[in-house]
Formats: structure tokens, C-alpha cells, sequence
């Protein structure tokens, strides 16, 4: 989808061509029919947080650098506002490993400058 050609592309321009096709096509990269999830037809990123994907998000961001500043239209949020969202309902119901691995993946957003809605 991203154009990328493994046997031409420098690593650098492969990157750049993933980011290119992400931010183009970020709100529409969706999961449809999932039932269990916090928001339904929710953006990619939200879908793996939600499913204990986890990976998924770290490599977009750490690896290919994915700009994740972008208001989900499924519900209106940012991925940020997503992730302190759940936070909290983990925190509340005292389930402290997966309040963790939120927490923990809100401070790498953080880290790579992501925002909540109110700041975009």
C-alpha cells in the first residue's frame, strides 16, 4: 500500500513512503464488526491498544514514526484522549497491569509529541 520497494528503497525512503501512505489514509484505516472493544470501528492504533496488540502501536511510532496527532471519527478522540480514557476506567477497577501498560504506552505517545483533542 505504501509504495515501498524492498529491493530499490533505502531503509530511510521505505520509512518515509510508510508515513506518507499513514498519513493520508490514518482516520480510514479502521477495524469494522469487533465486539468486545472500547469504541466500534475504531482506527487502528485504538483497535491494538484494545486488543492487547500493543506492538503494533510501539513499532509505528518508535520505528517508523507515525504521527498519531489525528481525531479518530469513530468517536471524535485522539488516540491520547483514548488511552487516558482507559487509564483511568483500569485504574478505577484496580486492574494494575493493564493500567501499566497504558500508562506506559501514554508516556511514549507523550514522548513523540502525540495530543489529546483539545490541543490539536
Amino acid at each position: 500500500m505504501s509504495c515501498v520497494d524492498l529491493k530499490k528503497d533505502s531503509k530511510e525512503v521505505a520509512y518515509q513512503k510508510v508515513r506518507c501512505m499513514w498519513n493520508k489514509y490514518r482516520e480510514e484505516f479502521r477495524c469494522y464488526n469487533f465486539t468486545g472493544v472500547s469504541v466500534a470501528d475504531a482506527n487502528v492504533a485504538k483497535f491494538s491498544m484494545d486488543t492487547g496488540l500493543t506492538s503494533f502501536l510501539v513499532i509505528a511510532v518508535k520505528k517508523y514514526k507515525l504521527d498519531m496527532n489525528f481525531i479518530d471519527p469513530a468517536d471524535g478522540k485522539t488516540l491520547m484522549d483514548f488511552l487516558k480514557e482507559q487509564l483511568e476506567k483500569y485504574k478505577n477497577f484496580k486492574y494494575t497491569e493493564k493500567a501499566e501498560e497504558y500508562e506506559r504506552i501514554y508516556k511514549l505517545l507523550e514522548n513523540y509529541s502525540a495530543k489529546h483533542a483539545k490541543d490539536l
